[in-house]
């Protein structure tokens, strides 16, 4: 709850809260309401991400193909992350007619949000030292919508690609071995119906569609190809009845705000956005307008 709450007022000195899904939405305005705070700029969206994996078709079946979805720090020891890689390594052994990828977030030296920590790549040279990687076992860099169209298995701990494989109608599986925990971002999959572990796996069940828990698929999944227009409509609205003024600042700068909650004196850092805005544009938008004007 403390990091639900701690992000949620983080968040809420924004003009726009943008949500991802019903759920969410409904334990925000909740939140919010309860500390007495305006919850009106909170907008249902749906994750923009999910636009590109709905208009894809659903790969065939029988491809004899898992895929494992890595994270840069889930989990972010180690221990954890050689764990995945040798039961994924068995699952080649016991299975050797299917192939088995792992997909990793990024490639070793590649530039990201999250702070790298042990990664697959460097993890299996050193697990070459000891033991011998079968054929049918590879890690891979191939884009995730490409990965998913040869995949009739998906599986992850709690990677955004689970939407993604869902929203594909790909039988996914939420990996349950290492616990439910927030660190690992799976306890919010508890009652999706699409938990599984490696012995489970090794004994030779997969996940399928029909297991699938439809009203937590309700409650945390919002896919409909217009998540993208309805983000950008909110923005376009707010900015037709020129409400766009009271709360933004430029990205050059940060700020505190001094919320009164049931946290005393409650103190918030914004940090700046990093936004970079467009070098030249014959007719900026609404949109780019405001970005350019916040940042000279």
């Amino acid at each position: 709850f403390d990091y639900i709450t701690d992000g949620v007022l983080a968040r809420h000195p924004v003009d726009i809260l943008y949500i991802n899904n019903p759920r969410d939405l409904k334990l925000f305005q909740s939140i919010l309401t309860k500390l007495n705070l305006d919850s009106s700029h909170l907008k249902l969206t749906g994750l923009p991400l999910l636009d590109s994996s709905f208009n894809e078709k659903p790969p065939l079946t029988n491809k004899n193909t898992i895929c494992f979805a890595g994270q840069p720090t889930v989990p972010n020891n180690k221990k954890g992350k050689t764990y995945i890689l040798e039961r994924l390594i068995q699952v080649a052994e016991k299975f050797p007619y299917q192939k088995i990828y792992l997909k990793p977030r990024q490639r070793p030296d590649q530039l990201n949000e999250h702070k790298l920590k042990h990664h697959y790549e460097k993890t299996l040279t050193k697990l070459k030292e000891t033991r011998k990687i079968p054929h049918n076992f590879s890690i891979t860099y191939e884009p995730i919508l490409s990965l998913l169209q040869k995949t009739d298995c998906f599986l992850s701990l709690s990677s955004t690609a689970i939407l993604e494989s869902l929203n594909m109608k790909i039988p996914t599986g939420v990996i349950s071995d290492l616990g439910f925990r927030d660190k690992l971002g799976t306890p919010i999959f508890l009652d999706s119906g699409i938990t599984i572990s490696f012995d489970e796996i090794l004994e030779g069940k997969k996940p399928t569609n029909e297991s699938i828990n439809k009203t937590w698929l309700q409650n945390f999944m919002l896919s409909d190809g217009r998540n993208t227009e309805r983000l950008f409509k909110f923005v376009d609205d707010m900015v037709d009845k020129q409400q766009l003024t009271s709360k933004m600042v430029s990205p050059k700068e940060s700020f505190h705000v001094n919320l009164t909650s049931s946290y005393e004196n409650y103190k918030v850092q914004i940090p700046p956005p990093l936004i970079e805005p467009p070098k030249s544009d014959k007719k900026p938008s609404k949109i780019r307008k405001i970005i350019e004007s916040f940042s000279r």
